[in-house]
């Protein structure tokens, strides 16, 4: 059964923002390479430096 993960993370200022996208592009490009993995989108609201992640695995020990 597939499993369904959602984050939200909220910076806590403008000058963590480049650090933020740089990370968030590398993680993204590991979950992609990994086994398990079946998709993933990020929503943002990036005036509220407020970040959400979906992503969908199948199964527990693929997210892990």
């Amino acid at each position: 059964m597939p499993l369904v993960s959602i984050t939200r993370l909220r910076l806590r200022g403008f000058r963590f923002l480049p650090v933020f996208a740089w990370q968030s592009g590398k993680s993204a490009t590991q979950a992609q390479g990994s086994p398990g993995f079946l998709g993933g989108a990020l929503s943002a609201d990036p005036l509220r430096l407020t970040f959400w992640t979906v992503t969908v695995w199948e199964n527990e020990a693929a997210m892990r």
